[in-house]
């Protein structure tokens, strides 16, 4: 039987507009990724795309229904606990790569270990062989800006892996990337998902990317369904 490190079940989200109307934004959503699954997320601009994934990560609240990862319902979680969720159990990457500018490649890799409480040397640690992993061992002592914009979304993904999360969020990783670089980070992102077991979510408008992942689910009108049954 798969283990789900991810599952939000019915789970609803509305914005208060002019006026006190209401947008719904999830209607009821449902979605489960097991362990070493890797999904993408697709849908038009607007469609709440962003909005699902930060739910999943415990950076927005939501109006009703459940959200658990590794089977723990966060519902009822104070600030502390979804702190704590965050920052040991899942990852986020972003489409811009927030890498701190002043800092080198080890240093940003290194910066969620210290967040955890590890000691700077197990910390640098780690990070040296994340980066060393992804092919980025002669450019650790480089700064971002010192980077191609491939080469700085590889050292956001090992910053968001260096923690052994549950759950990897990407929320358009590759889209300010060409298609060899875009290519690069997938690939890197399906290895780590299959190696670390994580349960990994990718909202991406590049249906060629999408189609590599296991389950290709698209979010329009509030509703999530199989993209192949639209």
């Amino acid at each position: 039987m798969s283990k789900f490190n991810l599952q939000l079940c019915e789970v609803t989200k509305s914005y208060e507009m002019v006026k006190s109307n209401k947008i719904q934004v999830l209607k009821e959503v449902n979605l489960s990724v097991s362990q070493g699954e890797l999904v993408s997320l697709t849908g038009p601009s607007g469609a709440g795309k962003s909005t699902l994934l930060h739910i999943a990560g415990l950076l927005d609240e939501f109006d009703g229904g459940e959200v658990l990862i590794d089977g723990l319902s966060v519902r009822n979680c104070s600030e502390q606990e979804r702190t704590f969720i965050r920052r040991e159990k899942i990852g986020f990457v972003y489409q811009f790569h927030h890498l701190i500018s002043e800092f080198t490649a080890l240093d940003n890799v290194a910066l969620p270990q210290l967040a955890s409480g590890k000691e700077h040397k197990q910390a640098l640690r780690a990070a040296r062989e994340l980066l060393e992993e992804v092919g980025l061992s002669e450019r650790i002592l480089h700064r971002p800006g010192e980077l191609s914009g491939g080469e700085q979304q590889r050292v956001a993904l090992c910053r968001a892996l260096v923690n052994n999360p549950m759950v990897l969020l990407a929320d358009e990783p590759t889209g300010n990337l060409d298609f060899d670089a875009s290519l690069n980070v997938y690939s890197l992102i399906e290895e780590m998902t299959r190696k670390l077991q994580i349960s990994t979510v990718v909202a991406t408008h590049d249906l060629d990317l999408a189609d590599r992942m296991d389950r290709t689910l698209n979010l329009k009108g509030g509703l999530l369904s199989f993209a192949d049954a639209l």
